[in-house]
């Protein structure tokens, strides 16, 4: 799955087409807002540095929460061209 992934990033990045992905991750990161990062977090993590996403849900507001936990390992990532014709530049 995670391979899919990668090829899908690689390709869109190739061809700078927007990319907004909602990512049930199960990952935690401080990079997005953990108070600690797992293993499944720092690859996530590596993936979101190497092909320099953005993670747009970044923060302290949870996305996951149960009687026993709270945590943020739902994420939003977006490739450059997302953000820029999000955000663009004057």
């Amino acid at each position: 799955m995670l391979q899919k992934f990668v090829q899908l990033l690689e390709y869109c990045d190739s061809k700078r087409i927007p990319l907004i992905v909602g990512a049930d991750s199960n990952a935690q990161s401080v990079l997005w807002g953990c108070e600690e990062t797992n293993k499944r977090g720092e690859e996530l993590k590596e993936l979101v540095l190497h092909f320099n996403l953005n993670v747009a849900n970044s923060g302290g507001e949870y996305t996951f929460s149960t009687s026993r936990e709270d945590s943020i390992i739902n994420i939003a990532p977006v490739n450059s061209s997302t953000s820029n014709s999000l955000c663009p530049r004057n």
